[in-house]
């Protein structure tokens, strides 16, 4: 979006400079993270939380696989019938004769051009 042309909807800067942004805007947190400290959690805490919620994370991954699974599943499944749907339906014999008679024009369209 950044690197994309004003045409197309984007800002119109280059990659280069997108990417000298980014990494700035990393830079910053690390820095700001660095300094506060405001990503630590108290040393007490820590042990209770771990041992009170180790049975629900674990619940918890097992959940969002399982829902990832299902949506997989099912986009995939979605998707292919759709694009089965979209085949044109009869006999693919003539699908095949009209790929091979045009590699074969193709082929002598090469040789006349040398």
């Amino acid at each position: 979006m950044f690197s994309q042309t004003q045409e197309f909807g984007g800002l119109g800067l280059s990659a280069t400079i997108t990417s000298v942004i980014f990494l700035l805007a990393i830079l910053l947190i690390i820095i700001f993270l660095s300094i506060t400290k405001r990503n630590l959690v108290a040393p007490s805490s820590t042990k209770a939380a771990y041992e009170t919620k180790g049975f629900a994370v674990i619940w918890q991954v097992v959940v969002v696989v399982g829902i990832l699974v299902l949506e997989v599943g099912s986009g995939y499944y979605w998707r292919s019938t759709n694009l089965q749907d979209a085949l044109p339906q009869g006999d693919s014999t003539s699908y095949v004769q009209q790929a091979s008679n045009y590699e074969c024009q193709s082929n002598v369209l090469l040789r006349a051009s040398f």
